[in-house]
């Protein structure tokens, strides 16, 4: 199977099943990203990548993240993806995940 897996983000009842760039791996930290320009370079960290395929999308894959993993850095635009970023990270945080981090992109 190749690392990259396309998968679409169609919503499944509450949840949505994200765009796999690349699985977690033993470091068990994910980051979750908006687009897939972004991913990619998110990709160049070393840990799982997904991507949500529109800022929307974000908040639904809460309910997608594995309960092993450790870490979570969730990658947004300063617009409107900063606030889907902020309720994705309510939602993780609300399942009990600690260790989440939003980071800003530049435009």
């Amino acid at each position: 199977m190749s690392a990259i897996s396309y998968l679409t983000c169609q919503s499944l009842g509450s949840s949505c099943q994200p765009i796999v760039l690349a699985p977690p791996n033993d470091l068990l930290g994910l980051a979750i990203t908006e687009g897939i320009e972004d991913g990619l370079t998110a990709r160049l960290i070393g840990i799982g990548v997904w991507v949500a395929g529109n800022a929307p999308f974000m908040p639904s894959l809460a309910d997608a993240v594995p309960d092993y993993i450790d870490a979570i850095t969730i990658y947004a635009h300063p617009d409107k993806g900063e606030c889907f970023a902020l309720e994705l990270a309510q939602a993780l945080d609300a399942r009990g995940f600690r260790d989440v981090f939003i980071e800003g992109i530049a435009r």
